[in-house]
């Protein structure tokens, strides 16, 4: 009986600590969490931590769902796509060996047609955060892999300046890139700011600030975007085709913040893109 009991002791302890990356991840339930908490704006527990196995293929599989379940909610298209952890720093954060990438739906999209621009953030987003961006529009489809940059060229109709205002859906401590790739890559709001000729500029010296209030909050270049925010279109462009993505004319790309992310308080905010001009917005 003694012998009996120790063995029911040990099976009762095994349950208990058996790793939950033996648990089936379900793709489905997941994305029906990440949408409720996009809806009800309460965080997200980190998926990463429930399911340790949960790595970028899952994460990608989740996306899709969501992606289609915004679409289909918000009657909305596809506009874009947009990069992250384009930086060895934010990959080593996140346990990345790479970038990733999310899709921009239309609402998603806010354009600047005027000075100062209001941006309402409050009652609509969990913990909204700011980025600033280099951006480029399609001028035709894409549907096979690019060799290089020359061969880029080819397909781009003219750069932007854009701040994107991703929202983060969980507690940063302990979060991992495949927790924010299931997130559609914490997709909230970009603004669209003045198009440009960019192959009349060495994007890698791009210098980049933030201002908040009056007072300079972030600095950066494009180099801090994978050496070249085009180093980051390529990458992106590639791994959306063996996602199975469809790259559109007119489709516009953000490819990762040339300065560190800050936390999108209410307030007057001026991005200052060095030669290519600024754009101007308050968070509401």
């Amino acid at each position: 009986m003694k012998k009996k009991a120790i063995l029911y002791l040990v099976a009762v302890i095994i349950l208990i600590v058996t790793p939950l990356s033996l648990a089936k991840v379900n793709i489905k339930t997941i994305a029906d969490e990440v949408i409720i908490a996009r809806a009800t704006l309460k965080p997200l527990p980190h998926i990463s931590v429930r399911y340790p196995d949960f790595d970028p293929e899952k994460a990608y599989a989740v996306q899709k769902l969501v992606v289609n379940r915004l679409k289909s909610l918000h009657n909305a298209k596809v506009r874009g796509f947009k990069a992250a952890f384009t930086d060895p720093v934010s990959q080593k954060n996140f346990g990345m060996k790479e970038p990733a990438y999310g899709v921009l739906l239309d609402y998603m999209i806010l354009e600047e047609r005027k000075p100062d621009l209001d941006v309402k953030v409050s009652k609509r987003a969990i913990k909204p955060m700011i980025e600033v961006e280099i951006g480029f529009i399609l001028k035709k489809d894409i549907n096979n892999p690019i060799k290089n940059i020359n061969e880029l060229k080819e397909y781009i109709k003219s750069g932007f300046i854009a701040i994107e205002i991703p929202d983060i859906r969980f507690d940063l401590k302990g979060l991992k890139g495949s927790d924010l790739i299931a997130d559609d890559a914490g997709t909230f709001l970009v603004i669209k700011g003045k198009e440009f000729d960019p192959f009349k500029v060495d994007l890698a010296k791009v210098e980049a600030k933030l201002y908040f209030n009056g007072k300079v909050v972030a600095l950066g270049s494009g180099k801090n975007v994978l050496g070249n925010p085009l180093n980051s279109l390529l990458w992106l462009v590639n791994k959306a085709l063996s996602q199975g993505e469809t790259l559109k004319k007119g489709h516009i790309i953000i490819t990762g913040t040339m300065t560190k992310m800050v936390p999108a308080n209410p307030g007057s905010y001026v991005a200052v893109y060095g030669d290519l001009g600024s754009l101007k917005f308050n968070i509401k």
